[in-house]
């Protein structure tokens, strides 16, 4: 019911960094480990899956484990494996009956065989340990290589991004150069057309300065009378 109600809130959730299980909603870690780290600090090593997903709590809480520091998921294993044997106890205690009997048959034939039985029961407790971890294990080296690969992508988006602006930049900086020199070029040849200008304004305010002198030297014309 929890999940449901924080898949409709979060959406699918992602793998927990420490435990392995698809329950991270917030972050990266879910909800279990979040709260053992906040109480008993960063995380430890299993001594039974052999990864860094326990955490190291007080003798009291180790007690009711085998006093061994186990993750959450091997600790439920060996919680239930503990409810599993002291309820087969608890048949093999309860007397003669066709339930009793029963039980202690089903519980006592695989000790009555000749050997196998035995070994097949030391072989599936190391397999129960080590599936969970090999998958955990398979499940943090893909999540690697996917974070690996999103910053390979990442990493060459922005290099692209570089050289574009870079790019960017050297033509702006052309641009830049090529209108300094258009500006220059412009103001050279206003300065040359002005000084031709006021050179040939020079000339004519001289001519007509002489053309005046000139005609003052001469002075006024007679005019004769007529006859």
């Amino acid at each position: 019911e929890d999940c449901r109600e924080n898949i409709a809130v979060y959406g699918n959730p992602q793998q927990c960094q420490y435990c392995g299980q698809m329950s991270a909603f917030i972050g990266t870690r879910c909800t279990s480990c979040r709260q053992e780290e906040e109480r008993y600090g960063a995380p430890i090593v299993c001594q039974s899956c052999g990864l860094r997903c326990a955490f190291p709590k007080p003798q009291a809480k180790r007690a009711k484990v085998g006093g061994m520091d186990l993750c959450i998921l091997c600790a439920r294993r060996y919680k239930r494996r503990q409810h599993e044997q002291s309820r087969t106890e608890k048949r093999r205690r309860s007397g003669p009956g066709p339930e009793g009997e029963a039980s202690i048959e089903g519980e006592q034939a695989p000790s009555a065989g000749s050997g196998p039985a035995p070994a097949s029961r030391k072989m599936t407790r190391p397999e129960e340990d080590l599936h969970p971890a090999l998958e955990r294990a398979k499940a943090d080296l893909s999540e690697a290589q996917q974070r690996l690969e999103s910053l390979r992508r990442e990493l060459q988006s922005r290099t692209r991004d570089l050289m574009e602006k870079d790019g960017e930049i050297g033509d702006l900086k052309g641009r830049i150069t090529q209108l300094e020199r258009d500006n220059r070029a412009a103001v050279d040849d206003a300065r040359r057309k002005s000084a031709e200008t006021v050179r040939v304004l020079q000339e004519n305010l001289a001519a007509l300065q002489r053309e005046n002198k000139r005609l003052l030297q001469r002075g006024p014309k007679t005019v004769e009378p007529p006859l």
